[in-house]
This record gives structure tokens, C-alpha cells and sequence, in this order.
């Protein structure tokens, strides 16, 4: 018996909400990956951790979940300091401070451009900050004001301060090579050395006077007790670097470090105890509340908890942490991310859950593809180190089915795969570039040059491809990839991706935030200005005018306009990205380093969807004559900025169309004086269309369609031609019959519409608001019919209870699947139908005074 999806090795989830977010957010590591600094819990339930990248994360349910708050800041925040629940600091990279009012945090001006490393408070109003070359601000009003207490040891950086009253304070830091430890009687107007350490000390806590401890790199521990309160070296047993050390009173202390590393005494650090924190990244803080609570927090976003002082920790933070290298969606709703030492992940639910698969292979793998086969079958290619080529086959009745090692008779790197059905062509190490005619059995080389590399690959179509990489190679071919000439680029670097949406158009990007741009198939390339000097390692278009980039630093940078202008997005991490996949203009993920992926639902903070539908509709097909439904689409009441809001985008959804031969007709859409056809005479013989999704961003042309005519398929002209056009008003579709003998009839069809707005290129600041619709709306379920499980969409315009049920067509009330406030936008739920009877039931959706309803089939 075959096992399901999510009983395999690997499952990580929680965290993730159903409610869609704005912008760019986590899916991986959860709750966010980026390095996480310090932590400070005001109570049991109440807590705070900050670190890379301005993040602020905030929990009211002890860690169980975690919420990001704004910080404003793209600044690293090195510690966090909280007096009362509504009074709180952060402070860390270019003199950074933010104080948390129980609202928002607000930068107060701290008169420094350094890094600062530690803040402590012992009143709302009495704090310290200290930092690099031996700085220490000091404020007596709440941070209103910072004054700067000078020193004369300059060479110093001090990584964490302590005071114990209004006069009497330590701090820990470094001294050139060593380390030091002070002390202040005069509220840290003067210093004096208690200790100068062999090592660098990184953190003090101290109980009084004449008790605390002190920790640092390679083991470094010192305690102060006794009368005289006397420094003395102790050891933990460990040389790993120690970062964070906490103690609950003299006896019971916390030391935390490189690796993973937790050590606990509980007498005076006469001997301690190594704990299992079930991390092996860095950890950078310890916070324990209680015997009992206690937090750990660490590199990678690790956050680890304890409720029985430290006996067990448990991971608060979920998900994979290595490098992820390529990510590659199908519908519905699979995909697929590959990384270093052969680690493989897929998803059913868009990125929602990842599962770990059996790779069967430990190498580095760089490069995956979905080559489309038909609507229930997929080959999925991996590629990676020393020539590694991983193939399997996905269709729903063989989910078990292995990943299988390909015979690859060469030992270069493959950096770049492209599939198309059952063609496939890969690039590596020393200009290698292979092809496969089989879904990738076999491979056989089609050239090579030893002195470069190629990084990409891409074929548009099966006899028109591309190939780029070192010293500004790039590679054209028109004959399947059996021959390749080279192309001359306009400035001299090395190119990492490459993607034509056609024929003619086409991007690459490469180091220095290079992006070479033609219209022309290659004869000719032009550079445009990417606003950026990091480098560029990936690039997708939606259409020839939708575009993302990815690189370094956490870029991601966006046009509508075919790259003429170019506005970077708000990632929300500094984590390297190595590559970029949009399914349309508002669904796309991005992954990189320390296991990122991110995902967005709005274009990455650019583009609003809704879907249009058209259902019940039972007009006749008939022969010779052309069939026509006009599809009216009402603008919203309500003000709406001049000039902001404007098709981006759109798929055409072909939900129900009855024909005995699909082959004799051509389908247009018209809106606002354009004209597109859809479909001419296209795909194999074969009876009716049944839920196919038309969109620019589909890999599979529609003359390549076969029964069942299911699925997504490139459309016969591209929708681009309606972009930039106002989406209200009539939306016509006509079908025209070309041969006699068979009739039909239109059944459903819907459009979803990619409405956008403007970004400015030159702040990167997000899109203006565009005009969204003022009621909720059921705007989606699938699979159709429903087979064991299946996921609903609905649009919440506005934060209101929302209520979604199920109902038997009798009007009883079968389940109540959301009885909960939403926040505004695109939601999710899963629906197991398994224990439903085949047959015909209603989903409705209730906010507030408004009602709608579905039909819903359950089938066995």
C-alpha cells in the first residue's frame, strides 16, 4: 500500500497562517530565517526577539506562535531590552535605537553612527547603550535624549552592559586581542578594569556587586563571587564560542554558544551540565524567566523553549536551514525546491507545507525542472555536483515513486536545466550542454568549451534556445540545441540566468546588478539599469512585461514595463536568493541561503487579483456560426486616484466547454476595442474542455494540448495585448465552429484580473493603493470535482467576522469550516471531504450583511 504525502520522513509546518499577507513573506524556515540576535520575555506569555534585516518578532502565547512587527528598519538589532510591556529598546547597527511605546517602535536619536551591541534599563527612564570603539550612551529620560560617554580606549568595543543601580554598572567586550570586563561607581562617566581576558568576552550578567559571570570566545567563562568579589576561570568543559550567559540567582545560570551549545549549573558553576537545545546552528541569546521558562535564540532564526528549566528544549522555529538553489511550481498547486548535500522538497498546497523527499543522491543539487506531460503526469529533473541528474515521475497515483540517479557519462557541475515534455536540456562546467529526447533518460553532449561556464539554460521553444554564464558568454541555438553560435553582449561580466518569454524577448542578469535586455531574439542587446550593484542570479517573467529578478543581500527587484524601470521589493531578509518562480503576476516564491523561501500573493507588493466568473451559462455551439457571452465586470463604488489602476494582467479560465471536437474551434476575447485569440483550431482530436487555464505564464503552448483538454496552456496570442487596459466594462467571448457535424455548448468560463499600480524605481517605495472590491466573495475551489481534499479561496475586502459553511442541498448545515475575524485579503482553508458522500452541496461565505454561495461536486 502506497503511503500518503504527509506521512513521509519530513513534515514542517505551523506558524503559517491562512491569511494572505502583504508583500513578500516567510514559508521557510518558520516563523522567518533571518539571524536572530537577542530575546527578553517581560513575562510568561509576553515576548520579543530581534536580529538580522530590522526583524522584530513578538509572542503573546509563550513562542507557540510569533508575530513580525514593523521596525522600520533594514538595520541589524543586536539587543532588545524591555522596562514594562509597553515600554521597550532595541538597539543595533548605524546607532540604531527603537523604543516600543505598546504601539509602534519609534527611532529615538541616539547621536552615534556605530554599531550598538547592548541595551540595559533600570528605570522606564534611566538606561545604558553600549558599543564599538568604546562607546556608552547614557539617557535619564526615556531615551528623549542620549548623551555620549566619552572614554579614552578607543581600540575597545563593548558587546554588553549591566547596571545595577544609577551609579554602579559592568560591561564585557574586547581590547584589541584580548578581552576586557569593567566597572562604573559613577554611572559610567569613568571605568575601571576589573579583568583583562586572554579572550573576547561577550556577555555579563551579574546579581550584585560582588556576583556574576562573564562569558566569551573559545570557552571563556569567569565568575565573581565572594566577599572580596574576585574573578575566577571557570570551564564548562567546552572551547566553543560562548555568546549569551543568564542567570536566575547565583546558583541556577544558562551559558549559550557556537553549535548549538547550552550549559546550565546549578551551583555556582562549580560544575555544569551540557543540555540538548535540538539546534545545531549558533546560538546567540538565552533568556530564562523562571526554574521553569526559559528561550534561546540563534543564527538562521532558531528560537528554542523550555518548560522544565532546561531538562528538554523544544524547536519553536520549524523547517530546513541549508541552501536551497531552485524552486519550480506546477499546477495544481505542486512544487518543488532543491539544495546542497541532495535535499529535496515538494508541496501540494503552493508552499503552504513542505514534505522532505528521499533524494536518493547526497550531492549539491543546483537546478530543477516540471516538464509538463499532461495534466495528471510531470517529470521532474534535478540536476547538480559532479553531474548529477535526478529524475522521477509525479502523477497522483504513484506518489511513492523514487527519485531516480540518470547515467550522466561526464563529471562537470550542471548549473541550469530547462525541460519541455519529453525534451530537456541542461548546462555546467566547461560550456557543457547536453540534451535529453526521452524526459530525461538519457543525455548526450552537444557541445563543449573548455574555458567557461555556462550557469543557465533556457529554451523557449523546442528548437530556440539560449545559454549564458562566464566572461559574458552567450550561447544561441535554432536547431533543438544540435548547434550554437554566440551572441555579443553589451557589457563584459558573467550572466547567471537567462529567460525569453518568446522568441524575440529576453532578459539575463548577472554580477554588479547587470540585466542585458533584446527584442530581437539576441541579434541585439541592450543594458538597462537595474538600481542595484549587488549581484543578480535569477530572473522570470509573466509576460513581456512582468518581470522579477533575485540576488544578493535579499534583492528582488520588479517591473511592469518590460525592464525600462526597475523597483526593488521589500524581501524582508538579507539572505543571498538564489532563485525566483512566478505562476502569474501576483503568485511567486523565491528561495536562497539558511533554507528561505518566500512567498507573495500580491506581485510581491504590486499587484491586486479577483476572479470574474461566468457560470450556468448553457449557450449552443453550432456549426459554422459563432457563439458569443459577455462577461460585465462593475467598477467598484467608492473614490478611486486617478491613473493608478490598470490591467497588468489576466488568465482566462475555459471552466466548462462541451464539443465533440475541440479541434474545429476558434475562441477569441475582446475588451476595449482588443481583440486576442485564444485558441485557433488547436490541439489534438478530442471531446470538450473541461477547467483550462489560458496565461502568458504557462510553459506549455495550447497547440500542444491533448485529451483531456485540462490544464494550464500558453495561449495562441499572448493576453499582454490587453495590459495597461482598464479592467472594467465588457469582457466578450466568441467561439466559432469551422466544421459542420458537431455541436456544443458554453458552459462556465471566468477570468481572474491582475490589477496593478505604480512603484517608484527610484525609493523603492511599494505601489499606491489601487481599488479593491467591496464585497467578500467565494472566489475558488480545486480539485473540481472535489476527490479526498480540497483548497477554497475567499476574498475578505475588509476585516470582518467571517463565516464559511458547508450545506447539503436541503439547506442543513453540514460543517462549519471558518468562524473567525479575517484581516482583509486572499484566504485559504482545507477542506477534507473524504467522509462526504459523492453528490452536489453548497459552500456558503457570510461577513457581516453579505452572502455567497457555491455549488460544490464531491466525487469518489
Amino acid at each position: 500500500m502506497k503511503a500518503r504525502w504527509f506521512t513521509l520522513t519530513m513534515l514542517f509546518l505551523g506558524f503559517s497562517s491562512l491569511v494572505a499577507q502583504s508583500g513578500w513573506y516567510w514559508q521557510n524556515p518558520l516563523p522567518q530565517g533571518n539571524r536572530l540576535e537577542d530575546a527578553y520575555f517581560f513575562d510568561l506569555y509576553n515576548g520579543w526577539a530581534v536580529g538580522e534585516h530590522g526583524t522584530i518578532l513578538f509572542t503573546n502565547d509563550q513562542g507557540e506562535s510569533w508575530i513580525k512587527q514593523k521596525s522600520g528598519t533594514t538595520d541589524v538589532l543586536y539587543a532588545v531590552w524591555f522596562q514594562m510591556a509597553d515600554d521597550g529598546w532595541a538597539v543595533g547597527q548605524n546607532g540604531t535605537i527603537l523604543h516600543w511605546d505598546g504601539v509602534t517602535w519609534e527611532a529615538q536619536e541616539s547621536n552615534f553612527e556605530g554599531l550598538l551591541y547592548d541595551v540595559h534599563f533600570i528605570t522606564s527612564q534611566i538606561g545604558w547603550v553600549v558599543g564599538q570603539d568604546a562607546t556608552v550612551l547614557h539617557t535619564v529620560n526615556g531615551g528623549e535624549t542620549w548623551s555620549v560617554l566619552t572614554t579614552d580606549f578607543y581600540a575597545q568595543h563593548y558587546f554588553s552592559v549591566c547596571f545595577l543601580n544609577e551609579n554602579e554598572g559592568y560591561l564585557a567586550g574586547a581590547a584589541g586581542f584580548n578581552g576586557v570586563i569593567k566597572y562604573t561607581n559613577n554611572g559610567g562617566t569613568t571605568w575601571s578594569n576589573e579583568i583583562i581576558p586572554a579572550n573576547r568576552m561577550n556577555a555579563i550578567w551579574m546579581e550584585d556587586l560582588n556576583s556574576g559571570w562573564a562569558v566569551g570566545d573559545n570557552g571563556a567563562l569567569f565568575h565573581k563571587s565572594g566577599a572580596e568579589g574576585q574573578w575566577t576561570l571557570q570551564s564548562t568543559g567546552s572551547d566553543v564560542n560562548l555568546t549569551s550567559v543568564h542567570a536566575l540567582n547565583p546558583q541556577q545560570v544558562w551559558v549559550v554558544g557556537e553549535a548549538g551549545s547550552i550549559f546550565h549549573s546549578n551551583n555556582e558553576g562549580v560544575t555544569w551540565f551540557a543540555e540538548n537545545s535540538q539546534v545545531v546552528n549558533n546560538l546567540n541569546a538565552v533568556f530564562i524567566l523562571d526554574g521553569e521558562s526559559g528561550w534561546t535564540v540563534g543564527d538562521k532564526g532558531d528560537i528554542s523553549h523550555t518548560l522544565n528549566g532546561g531538562g528538554t528544549w523544544t524547536p519553536q522555529s520549524l523547517g530546513p536551514t541549508g541552501y536551497l538553489r531552485d524552486i519550480s511550481f506546477n499546477l495544481p498547486g505542486l512544487g518543488v525546491v532543491v539544495g546542497d548535500d541532495g535535499v529535496i522538497y515538494r508541496t501540494y498546497d503552493e508552499g503552504e507545507t513542505w514534505v522532505q523527499e528521499v533524494s536518493n543522491t547526497s550531492q549539491d543539487l543546483y537546478a530543477l525542472d516540471l516538464a509538463w506531460h499532461n495534466y495528471t503526469r510531470d517529470v521532474l529533473v534535478a540536476v547538480g555536483y559532479g553531474g548529477t541528474i535526478m529524475r522521477k515521475f509525479w502523477e497522483p497515483d504513484l506518489l511513492d515513486e523514487p527519485w531516480q540517479l540518470r547515467p550522466y557519462d561526464h563529471a562537470e557541475d550542471l548549473y541550469g536545466i530547462d525541460m519541455r515534455g519529453s525534451n530537456g536540456w541542461v548546462a555546467g562546467h566547461f560550456g557543457s550542454i547536453a540534451r535529453t529526447e526521452n524526459f530525461g533518460k538519457t543525455w548526450e553532449i552537444k557541445h563543449q568549451d573548455l574555458g567557461y561556464h555556462l550557469y543557465d539554460i533556457q529554451f523557449p521553444s523546442p528548437n530556440y534556445g539560449w545559454a549564458v554564464g562566464m566572461s559574458a558568454k552567450i550561447l544561441h541555438s535554432e536547431d533543438t540545441g544540435e548547434s550554437w553560435t554566440e551572441q555579443i553582449s553589451p557589457v563584459y561580466t558573467n550572466f547567471n540566468a537567462v529567460y525569453f518569454c518568446d522568441l524575440r524577448v529576453g532578459w539575463a542578469v548577472g554580477l554588479n546588478g547587470t540585466i542585458i535586455h533584446t527584442v530581437d531574439g539576441g541579434r541585439n542587446w541592450t543594458q538597462q539599469n537595474s538600481g542595484t550593484t549587488n549581484m543578480l542570479t535569477d530572473v522570470f517573467f509573466t509576460d513581456e512585461n512582468n518581470g522579477w529578478v533575485a540576488g544578493n543581500h535579499g534583492t528582488i527587484l520588479h517591473t511592469s514595463n518590460g525592464g525600462n524601470t526597475w523597483a526593488k521589493q521589500i524581501s524582508g531578509t538579507s539572505n543571498l536568493l538564489f532563485a525566483v518562480y512566478f505562476s502569474d503576476p501576483a503568485t511567486g516564491w523565491v528561495c536562497g541561503e539558511k533554507g528561505t523561501i518566500l512567498h507573495t500573493l500580491d506581485g510581491g507588493g504590486t499587484t491586486y487579483f479577483q476572479i470574474y466568473p461566468r457560470e450556468d451559462i448553457e449557450k449552443e455551439i453550432l456549426d459554422l456560426q459563432t457563439t458569443e457571452d459577455v462577461l460585465t465586470i462593475e467598477e467598484p463604488s467608492g473614490t478611486k486616484a486617478p491613473g493608478i489602476t490598470r490591467l497588468v494582467g489576466l488568465e482566462v479560465n475555459l471552466e466548462a466547454v462541451e464539443h465533440t471536437a475541440v479541434g474545429d474551434l476558434t475562441i477569441m476575447l475582446s475588451h476595449d476595442g482588443v481583440t486576442d485569440t485564444l485558441m485557433h483550431q488547436s490541439g489534438d482530436e478530442g471531446d470538450n474542455i473541461i477547467k483550462m487555464r489560458l496565461s502568458d505564464a504557462a510553459s506549455v503552448p495550447i497547440d500542444s494540448a491533448s485529451v483531456p483538454f485540462t490544464g494550464s496552456f500558453e495561449p495562441y496570442k499572448p493576453l499582454s495585448a490587453f495590459s495597461g487596459l482598464d479592467p472594467y466594462g465588457d469582457w466578450t467571448l466568441r467561439i466559432y465552429d469551422s466544421q459542420t457535424g458537431n455541436t456544443g455548448r458554453l458552459q462556465a468560463w471566468s477570468l481572474k484580473l491582475f490589477i496593478g499600480a505604480d512603484e517608484d524605481p527610484g525609493t523603492g517605495v511599494g505601489p499606491l493603493p489601487v481599488s479593491e472590491p467591496t464585497t467578500s466573495q467565494l472566489l475558488n475551489y480545486y480539485p473540481n470535482p472535489v476527490r479526498g481534499s480540497a483548497r477554497i479561496e475567499y476574498l475578505v475586502p475588509h476585516s470582518d467576522w467571517v463565516e464559511l459553511s458547508l450545506f447539503n442541498l436541503a439547506g442543513q448545515k453540514l460543517k462549519v469550516l471558518v468562524s473567525s475575524k479575517k484581516a482583509a485579503g486572499v484566504h485559504e482553508k482545507m477542506w477534507d471531504a473524504s467522509g462526504f458522500d459523492e453528490g452536489i452541496y453548497i459552500l456558503q461565505i457570510k461577513t457581516g450583511s453579505f452572502v455567497d454561495a457555491k455549488k460544490v461536486v464531491v466525487a469518489k
